[in-house]
């Protein structure tokens, strides 16, 4: 199941990677991106960074890459 970790400290709220995102999973709530709830079973925090297990996750890194300030990370 893929873990998406998006550090809150480094994110800008852009929005790229809502935008990118090929499977519409990421959102904007609130100014900062985060998965759909309903596409997470579980989220923890350590820090400034949520770790969301998501299995509806594609894994296709998109957000990853196009991050400009590298706050997401896509672990399989």
């Amino acid at each position: 199941m893929p873990i998406i970790k998006i550090d809150y400290d480094l994110c800008t709220s852009c929005d790229v990677c809502v935008d990118q995102c090929t499977i519409r999973l990421l959102v904007s709530e609130d100014g900062l991106a985060r998965p759909r709830g309903d596409r997470v079973e579980d989220t923890r925090r350590t820090g400034g960074t949520v770790e969301y297990d998501a299995p509806g996750c594609s894994a296709c890194r998109i957000c990853e890459i196009s991050c400009p300030v590298e706050a997401i990370v896509i672990e399989v």
